[in-house]
């Protein structure tokens, strides 16, 4: 967090053409006259996204739903307890053929089924219980044909999401139709290439990819806006617990409280859904690396929980790997 707010304050001034959402480099002029040409027109098949972990669920919903992910682990929890959803907290993809079962009910011919097989074997992905939409759901509780107890128009977006997240993980390839272009400016031709439409039931339910405008062919002069662009921009919670997944720091009981502890004990703020360091927050940090880096670098985190691991897989005693961290620590200045 205070890596990417350093790179947030140092800021590089960028050239972009609004009319054809575009960047362009090495250019200082209000105007610049282009040479766009179509080179080539061609389609590709897509596989869906994997059904949602934990991290990818706290991801999007903060990025779609403008959700914090304390609330989204709530409301998880409230989905799961009431039937709706499978256990919310996995890193694993999987899916079984219970869930293979839910997916062909709904989807019928656009049916192609994916296990989705990842490294953790033991859970379930996140998916819905039922081949029921967020519209019949609503339905079967106004009715009274199922009771459910505290659910809130809030759970029942965040169930949506995952719902659609799931049944597109279980469909067929979708289309995407991508045009290459080369476009000329001050003596270069920079290659362009961007999706201009999808189609595929997998789309419909989860966009998955980003659709741009196609260009128009031809020269002529575009009016050039000047913006000031930060190396990095500060990160959101969805992004942090990302990155502590790819780090291999945590699990997925742990992502969501490890934030919240460092809200509650002020060493991060919250502004406009991104997270900032506070002097609290950096002075810490740099006392502990001066003084305890070997044992709290990401590394030294990383380590530990593969021990934590082995220890669950009988391959280690845990008697032995205490001790071993014991003399460690005591070893420490």
């Amino acid at each position: 967090i205070i890596e990417y707010e350093n790179n947030f304050k140092k800021k590089k001034t960028i050239a972009f053409i609004k009319d054809l959402d575009l960047e362009v480099e090495d250019v200082s002029r209000d105007e610049l006259e282009m040479d766009i040409e179509l080179i080539e027109e061609r389609t590709e098949s897509r596989v869906p996204l994997p059904p949602y972990s934990t991290d990818e669920l706290l991801r999007d919903a903060g990025t779609i739903l403008k959700m914090k992910t304390d609330e989204v682990m709530r409301l998880a929890q409230g989905l799961f307890e009431n039937g709706f959803i499978t256990y919310h907290r996995t890193d694993s993809t999987n899916v079984s053929s219970a869930g293979l079962k839910v997916a062909q009910e709904y989807l019928g011919e656009d049916f192609k089924g994916r296990q989705w097989q990842s490294g953790e074997t033991a859970h379930e992905c996140i998916r819905p219980t039922r081949p029921w939409d967020r519209l019949l759901w609503q339905r079967m509780l106004y009715e009274g044909v199922y009771m459910a107890e505290g659910i809130t128009p809030r759970h029942l977006y965040l169930y949506d999401l995952i719902f659609r997240r799931f049944m597109a993980s279980q469909c067929e390839e979708f289309t995407v139709y991508i045009h290459l272009y080369n476009i000329k400016y001050d003596g270069k031709a920079i290659p362009i290439e961007r999706i201009v439409r999808a189609e595929g039931k997998a789309f419909e339910l989860y966009k998955s990819v980003r659709i741009k405008k196609e260009l128009p062919p031809g020269r002529r002069p575009w009016r050039v806006e000047f913006r000031d662009k930060p190396l990095a921009y500060p990160l959101t919670q969805a992004e942090a617990i990302k990155l502590m997944k790819d780090h291999s720091i945590g699990r997925p009981s742990t992502y969501a409280t490890t934030l919240e502890k460092l809200l509650i004990r002020h060493y991060i703020i919250e502004r406009r859904q991104w997270l900032f360091p506070t002097n609290l927050g950096k002075k810490v940090c740099e006392y502990l690396f001066q003084n305890y880096r070997k044992v709290v670098e990401e590394e030294r985190t990383r380590l530990l929980l593969e021990k934590m691991d082995r220890i669950e897989k009988g391959l280690a005693g845990y008697e032995e790997t205490l001790m071993d961290i014991f003399r460690e620590i005591k070893s420490l200045p």
